[in-house]
């Protein structure tokens, strides 16, 4: 999942043409590849709103880019459009990085499709508090957590929910539930215990129990929970 972005650089190392005035006043760089920078320049750089397009040549190609810049790069409220990846960003930048609030969101044509984050970055990582929703493919389709992230892991104090509204409640470690929990089934009924690197054998016992009486209940739980990339 792409989360990490820092992206503000030529579109390619060919030769650009200016309309106007590219190093104090407003104009646009355009390159041959189709790529351009458009908005007011100081001393050579982008400084305020603008806009950037990748051309063809560029490793971004297709991707656009309008929000805030400083000599840094992106800075400030801007929103991001990777075509390749099909996603979008909408929200906080420093020196180049998302940072601060904001959301990404991905498209039906992404290797992720339906995911999206809402929250807190740091440096390019998701790192503070925020929402994930995990897609509509997948076993976390249409699981949301709730919670902290540290270096774009589930890391500190979170809520885990599953679509049918089961739900784990506690401690989070490099995305594995760590430590004391509460564990809420869809029909009210609630488990506490321990569990180490996402694993809790005397949780699954009670899951088996749980599931025979209450039928199908626990479908989702069951797939989740003895899925094959365990």
């Amino acid at each position: 999942m792409l989360t990490s972005w820092m992206l503000y650089s030529c579109n390619s190392d060919r030769n650009w043409e200016c309309e106007g005035n590219c190093y104090t006043g407003y104009g646009i760089k355009r390159w041959d590849d189709g790529g351009y920078e458009k908005g007011n320049w100081t001393n050579g750089d982008l400084i305020g709103k603008g806009e950037q397009f990748f051309g063809t040549t560029s490793q971004f190609a297709g991707d656009k880019y309008v929000g805030g810049f400083d000599e840094s790069g992106y800075n400030g409220y801007g929103i991001y459009n990777g075509k390749a990846g099909d996603f979008v960003y909408k929200g906080m930048w420093k020196n180049g990085k998302t940072d601060g609030h904001g959301k990404s969101a991905f498209g039906s044509r992404s290797s992720n499709p339906g995911w999206y984050y809402d929250g807190d970055w740091v440096q390019g990582k998701r790192t503070g508090h925020g929402i994930l929703f995990m897609g509509t493919i997948g076993s976390h389709s249409g699981i949301k957590y709730i919670g902290t992230f540290l270096n774009d892991n589930m890391q500190g104090s979170g809520t885990y929910i599953w679509p049918d509204s089961s739900r784990y409640i506690g401690r989070f470690l490099d995305d594995y539930f760590e430590g004391e929990a509460k564990f809420i089934f869809s029909d009210g009924f609630v488990y506490t215990g321990n569990w180490h690197r996402g694993y809790n054998q005397e949780f699954l016992k009670v899951l088996d129990e749980h599931s025979k009486k209450a039928k199908d209940r626990d479908s989702i739980l069951m797939k989740f929970f003895y899925r094959k990339d365990q």
